[in-house]
């Protein structure tokens, strides 16, 4: 068995960089780690999104897609109303009973964004356990 801890990066194939790179690094808070004109990489604590025009030669990234990045449980309430002041609040705060709470957005190209708990949750349960 290979010890998975988390997904660390994440490639998405997006038809304006511009408008993506904007979404990733001012609504999200990825900073820009390096760019030429047909990719971008942006990072946030743990993980690494690579922007890429579609076409562009190397990773593929077919979308639109769904993924989801872990947060707090305290977060939730925060994020909704961060992404609805943006008017990009698609649904949420969503209550999936033990499997904690999710809120969900679209990128500039129709990618579901989800921040979710669980994990952060779950982790809390078993320190405490």
């Amino acid at each position: 068995m290979i010890p998975i801890h988390s997904i660390s990066e994440l490639v998405l194939e997006v038809r304006d960089l511009v408008k993506a790179e904007q979404f990733y690094s001012e609504v999200l808070g990825f900073t820009l780690k390096r760019t030429d004109p047909r990719v971008t990489f942006m990072e946030t604590s743990g993980c690494r999104i690579h922007l890429r025009l579609y076409g562009t030669p190397g990773h593929r990234g077919a979308g639109p897609c769904h993924f989801a990045f872990s947060v707090e449980p305290e977060e939730i309430p925060a994020i909704a109303e961060h992404l609805k002041a943006r008017g990009l609040l698609a649904r949420g705060p969503v209550d999936f009973g033990k499997d904690g709470m999710a809120v969900f957005c679209f990128d500039p190209d129709g990618n579901e964004v989800e921040f979710h708990d669980y994990f952060r949750r779950r982790a809390r349960a078993t320190a405490a356990e």
